[in-house]
């Protein structure tokens, strides 16, 4: 069987499963949800050639508990094997989604834990002031940047992607239109930032362009 690739597979190929995983993939619109879980299809269909099994027609649950195992093993190489194991349960469904075909075994599997507190190490207070200081000392689009990562806690690609032209008021507050996470469109208040004797007034203003 051979593994998955992004690379539409050709129709010699005869390869359902590869197929449907690449259906799998193009029906998220999002460029970054789709680059995330390209590793799903190739851990899986891995998996399944390694042991002789075919995705689309040998498996029963205790295969995808095996599976959600062995990724939660110690030293697997996966950053984060519960994670992987988790994303089994949206990736069978559709791969299994043809006539004749009985229901997904990964239904009744019980997946892994994932923590919600999240291990992102983030600035404290003095290391944001500081940042902020230094950002300020260069001025112009250093500033910008700095003031819309730092206190409006937007993203690097929404912070990034901002122009001009997306700055309003809305009642009496200051606002930015942004593209946000799944490409959906938000209209967020900006921080107020004092500005000092050196500060130009573009520096509460994304400079996109």
């Amino acid at each position: 069987m051979s593994t998955f690739t992004l690379e539409l597979p050709t129709t010699q190929q005869r390869d359902t499963a590869s197929w449907a995983a690449v259906a799998f993939i193009a029906s998220y619109s999002s460029e970054a949800t789709r680059r995330t879980y390209t590793t799903q299809p190739r851990l899986w269909l891995g998996w399944c050639a390694a042991h002789h099994l075919d995705p689309l027609g040998d498996i029963r649950r205790p295969h995808v508990e095996l599976y959600a195992r062995e990724l939660e093993r110690p030293g697997a190489g996966h950053r984060d094997g519960r994670v992987e194991a988790g994303r089994a349960h949206r990736l069978l469904p559709p791969l299994r989604r043809r006539p004749a075909t009985r229901a997904s075994p990964a239904v009744h599997v019980r997946r892994p834990k994932v923590s919600q507190e999240s291990t992102r190490i983030g600035l404290d207070r003095n290391e944001l002031g500081a940042f902020l200081v230094q950002a300020g000392l260069s001025g112009g689009n250093d500033h910008v940047l700095a003031c819309l990562l730092g206190l409006n806690a937007l993203r690097v690609s929404e912070a990034c992607g901002a122009d001009l032209d997306d700055l309003a008021v809305a009642n009496g507050h200051r606002t930015l239109r942004i593209v946000g996470k799944g490409s959906q469109p938000a209209l967020i208040p900006l921080a107020h930032v004092p500005l000092g004797p050196s500060t130009p007034q573009s520096a509460s203003a994304p400079t996109g362009r």
